[in-house]
């Protein structure tokens, strides 16, 4: 091995001296006998990434990706040591990496074989293997000296970010749910549901997930479809009377009668949200006693009628880029039939001098590729700034319904996509009849299946 570098360092040294040689009156050539690599990095590699289809199935597809230069490499002289502490992302392809490389004193680097004890210029527009740990050689310019370095590239070999969930113990009440909703304030889950003839209320410990607790109350039927909670207060909407219950669903009173309204959406930190019977929004600001039509903004005047809906959903969460400020998203589905529900957002500030905020249709055009599609049993949660949907979705040959992929928005309720890191968990009953998700106040996501009586908690990878 050592002829063939003895015989590479003459050659590049006759690189170095050849200019002085020719013209020494006006090139200066300075050479020096200590060298060292001050600086390495990835500057380039190609990476398999993993995404789910419209029908859920796995599916991949590879990128060439450039922000891998921003994973640092620390060097190790006295070890001889190169090497990056956080791993490039899973599926890189460590075959085919470019890197990029600085040394001292303007020394150059030769890369030793893997199989012998050949050696070649250390190119940074070629692409190097680094499948198993690399040596290169950097020698000063004069040739008297050289220091040998190890390069590791370590890439992550296991997926980070999953979804991560733990089942609780079945709950019989809900085995018997036709319809459910689950709602989340301070330390207690809240589950509202209906059998088809009574809505009954639970309350959970967010800390336990083990008992539920039956609340001695009977409410309507479709109560279960009219229900937020806010500050420890729980409200309901029974025919057009508004009530609330501030001992947990023990009991409920009256708060406003013969209110016009139709459907209780939720609500935010200072505002309640409804639809009137005449299908357009509504707004309290004092805790929902008194309530006044709210502003909407759509393309045209029919989208602004909301109701008669057959499914309504909605998530309220802090706004990720204002403080003082919530995020609600609402989607609206009008019939059975319909194919993707209307999906509004409504920025609400309240901070000092804020303005009131509206809720905006967002439409559809040719570019809306991936809007949220209608489910049975839609419904709506926040996590970690986005929204996420979940429901029931017909089985394509007429078989009923399983449940479908968690679809995730990242631009506030424009488009939707399912995500691989954001999965249900793998042994959860597809024969659920209702299902419900909330996050609670520790980040964990609580999802109720009605007709199973399955209870998870988890969160999703991030």
């Amino acid at each position: 091995m050592r002829k063939y570098i003895s015989t590479l360092c003459l050659l590049l040294s006759a690189a170095f001296i050849l200019p002085s040689c020719m013209n020494e009156d006006e090139v200066s050539v300075t050479l020096y006998d200590d060298t060292a690599i001050t600086g390495f990095h990835i500057t380039s590699a190609k990476i398999t990434r993993h995404t789910l289809s419209s029908k859920g199935e796995d599916s991949t597809f590879i990128i060439t990706d450039e922000t891998v230069s921003r994973f640092p490499f620390s060097i190790d002289h006295q070890r001889g040591e190169i090497y990056n502490v956080d791993s490039l992302p899973l599926g890189t392809d460590a075959e085919k990496l470019l890197c990029a490389y600085y040394t001292k004193n303007n020394g150059y680097v030769l890369i030793e074989n893997v199989l012998n004890d050949s050696v070649k210029y250390f190119s940074t527009t070629d692409s190097t293997d680094f499948r198993v740990p690399r040596y290169v050689q950097v020698h000063a310019s004069d040739n008297s000296s050289s220091r040998r370095y190890r390069i590791t590239v370590n890439v992550r070999q296991e997926e980070t970010g999953v979804s991560k969930w733990s089942r609780l113990p079945d709950c019989e009440y809900f085995k018997s749910m036709k319809g459910v909703r689950i709602l989340a304030d301070g330390n207690a889950v809240y589950a509202f549901g209906s059998d088809g003839t009574n809505t009954s209320v639970y309350a959970c410990d967010i800390t336990d997930g083990s008992v539920w607790t039956q609340r001695n109350v009977t409410l309507g039927a479709d109560i279960y479809n009219n229900v937020t909670v806010r500050n420890d207060s729980l409200f309901i909407l029974d025919g057009e009377t508004v009530k609330v219950s501030a001992d947990g669903g023990q009991s409920f009173a009256d708060l406003a009668a013969s209110t016009g309204l139709a459907r209780l959406v939720g609500c935010g930190t200072t505002e309640l949200h409804a639809i009137y019977a005449t299908g357009e929004p509504a707004v309290s600001t004092d805790g929902g006693r008194t309530w006044a039509a709210d502003r909407a903004e759509a393309d045209n005047a029919a989208d602004k009628v909301m109701l008669p809906a057959y499914a309504v959903s909605y998530d309220c969460s802090a706004f990720k880029y204002n403080d003082n400020t919530d995020y609600a998203v609402m989607a609206v589905t009008r019939n059975e039939t319909d194919a993707n529900p209307m999906v509004w957002r409504k920025i609400v500030e309240y901070g000092a001098g804020s303005m009131p905020g509206k809720w905006v249709n967002i439409g559809k055009d040719d570019s809306y590729r991936y809007p949220l599609p209608a489910m049975k049993s839609l419904c709506l949660f926040g996590f970690g700034g986005n929204q996420y949907a979940v429901g029931l979705k017909a089985v394509e040959d007429g078989g009923g319904t399983i449940l479908s992929p968690i679809y995730e928005s990242r631009d506030g309720g424009i488009t939707w996509k399912a995500n691989k890191k954001h999965t249900l968990p793998e042994s959860i009953d597809n024969a659920a009849t209702s299902v419900a998700a909330v996050t609670d106040m520790n980040g964990n996501i609580w999802i109720v299946c009605g007709g199973t009586g399955q209870v998870w908690r988890g969160k999703l990878g991030v």
